[in-house]
């Protein structure tokens, strides 16, 4: 059990490793290309917090429906897992 942990951790800090050199490289391109991929992060920020603040206030408003559409959401990958 202790080799398997190494092992997954050593895999985890690869994979982890790979990402960060791949967001380097996507992000120096990006930005040699003429891209100001601060102010995309920045713009992505706001929006996501614009989304949030509009689901939390559609369950405040209508927590039943909410209920309803998240179990409706719940059953469907449900039922796609299952294929």
């Amino acid at each position: 059990a202790g080799r398997v942990k190494r092992e997954a951790a050593a895999i985890e800090e690869s994979l982890t490793r790979g990402a960060e050199d791949l967001v380097a490289t996507v992000s120096e391109r990006l930005r040699s290309a003429g891209v100001d991929t601060d102010r995309i992060v920045d713009v992505a920020k706001e929006q996501a917090t614009d989304l949030q603040r509009m689901i939390e206030e559609e369950i405040r408003e209508r927590p039943l429906r909410a209920l309803g559409l998240a179990a409706a959401v719940g059953l469907f990958v449900g039922f796609l897992s299952a294929r």
